[in-house]
């Protein structure tokens, strides 16, 4: 009808849900404090994979192994300096990437040689993927941003 009131109205509860739609406006802008649990997530998994020398790490070679024994290195898989392994599980350490802005997150790290650890090389260093994500992490970090988001 011409010059009709258009209006909404709000019926109780209706505060509620318009709160929480205001509160999903605003979350959706800035997802930083959820990136940030994944990222510490991320450095639990990484931290895990180290600890589990894998899954799917290819064994140490026995020349590596004299090599590290001799040069008084950490005998671990992936794990000369801790270089690597820090840069994956702590935030703060050299070579770690771990960068968002309010709509994006960067996990990972710029250690050179973590690439050829990552798909081994043609001189017989076989792959051993530090960087992987598998199907039930996804469903975790997906958990976490939908909560973020509606809570």
């Amino acid at each position: 009808m011409a010059g009709g009131v258009i209006a909404v109205e709000i019926l109780p509860g209706g505060k509620i849900l318009v709160d929480q739609l205001a509160g999903m406006t605003r979350r959706a802008g800035d997802w930083a404090p959820a990136f940030q649990i994944i990222i510490d997530s991320w450095h639990r998994i990484e931290a895990k994979k180290f600890a589990n020398e894998g899954p799917g790490w290819a064994p140490l070679a026995a020349s590596t192994l004299v090599r590290k024994d001799s040069g008084g290195y950490v005998m671990d898989i992936l794990v000369r300096t801790t270089a690597l392994q820090e840069s994956l599980t702590s935030e703060g350490a050299a070579g770690a990437i771990n960068y968002m802005t309010p709509t994006s997150v960067f996990m990972g790290t710029d250690i050179p040689y973590a690439h050829w650890h990552q798909v081994g090389n043609s001189r017989g260093m076989p792959a051993r993927p530090v960087v992987s994500i598998n199907p039930e992490t996804i469903a975790l970090w997906n958990q976490i941003l939908n909560e973020y988001l509606i809570y």
